[in-house]
């Protein structure tokens, strides 16, 4: 039960991200994105360790 509402939070958390194409910064989330200058497409995922989480 605690991994569904872990990925739940995952899914609603937006954190900066920078496109390798344009430089354009925008805000992102896990999963798809797509950059609002150039529509490259981008893919987010969460890798599995929680020391990666202090630094969002």
């Amino acid at each position: 039960m605690a991994a569904i509402h872990i990925k739940k939070l995952l899914s609603e958390l937006k954190f900066k991200a920078k496109c390798p194409k344009c430089n354009q910064e925008f805000e992102a989330k896990f999963g798809e994105n797509k950059c609002p200058n150039c529509q490259t497409i981008l893919q987010f995922e969460p890798k599995n360790d929680w020391g990666n989480l202090r630094g969002l």
